[in-house]
């Protein structure tokens, strides 16, 4: 299937997906020249339903999208609202948004698997290739993210309360260049993200800071294998757990750590046992950086 020069006001200039549970498939199509008003110039998932209903769905299967763009966030891609996407064996390339993700824009609670696809040349103000926003999550797997260029931060992907796992994944030449823009390869705040089996960052550049990476409020791991020529600095021996829960005093709206959690904070992360307690009080979950 082809679909090329279509123009939406909305969303999603394919298929927007509302109804609980709906999904599309795409297998050897091509999308091209496509315009969305809003977000998804390509397609667009979104889930309205109550909680606890079936989330909405897209796979994209040896196919590619080729310069589409959207207003507000994914060029070629938009999933919202606990939608779910996969790109398998495709190519995304010569997409844009003037505002997040030039290719990929995940939000609240979205997911999105990549495997074996390449993103190039791909362009947006935040996240030159994919940007996730709002508890959104995003794997790739033997994927490449090359030449892809962001405004204001996020080269090649940007994170905001966010999370995302790289396997043997490579950012190649991917840009942050406006003024004082930062994270040529990739962006992340109050967000996580996991750089595994090799996965690297390579030939990026960022106009302010953060050639490679600019972390704020992050937690940024290698897990080895690292790529040849890499190093990891050394950590602690210790169990990496969550941070205290704050809570709320209603007399006067302030939040305060958990005084419990942070009385035995030290030794819980001595405790291998995942479920410790110590003191009479149950120890943090650990983080992504212990799996």
């Amino acid at each position: 299937m082809n679909l090329q020069d279509v123009y939406s006001e909305s969303s999603g200039i394919l298929s927007s997906l509302y109804p609980e549970g709906a999904s599309l498939t795409l297998i050897n199509s091509k999308i091209a020249h496509c315009y969305a008003g809003a977000t998804g110039g390509a397609l667009a998932a979104d889930t309205r339903t109550t909680v606890g209903g079936q989330p909405n769905s897209i796979t994209v299967t040896d196919s590619s999208i080729i310069g589409c763009s959207a207003t507000a966030g994914g060029g070629a891609l938009t999933v919202s609202r606990s939608s779910l996407a996969a790109l398998v064996d495709s190519r995304i390339s010569n997409c844009s948004s003037l505002g997040e993700g030039g290719a990929v824009f995940a939000r609240s609670t979205s997911a999105v698997t990549v495997l074996r696809t390449r993103i190039t040349l791909c362009s947006a103000r935040v996240g030159g290739a994919m940007s996730l926003s709002s508890d959104a999550t995003a794997t790739l797997h033997f994927s490449t993210i090359m030449q892809c260029n962001a405004h204001v931060s996020g080269g090649g992907l940007s994170l905001l309360d966010s999370a995302a796992t790289l396997f043997r994944t490579t950012i190649n030449g991917c840009r942050a260049q406006g003024i004082n823009a930062t994270g040529g390869g990739i962006a992340a705040y109050r967000s996580t993200l996991l750089l595994a089996n090799g996965s690297s960052i390579i030939g990026s550049y960022a106009s302010g800071s953060g050639r490679a990476l600019a972390i704020t409020g992050s937690q940024v791991v290698f897990k080895l294998p690292a790529p040849p020529g890499r190093w990891i600095a050394g950590t602690l021996c210790a169990v990496y757990r969550a941070a205290c829960p704050t809570i709320e005093d209603p007399a006067d709206g302030t939040s305060t750590q958990d005084p419990d959690c942070l009385r035995t904070a030290s030794e819980c992360s001595q405790q291998q046992n995942l479920t410790a307690i110590v003191d009479g009080v149950a120890c943090q979950p650990t983080t992504f950086a212990q799996v």
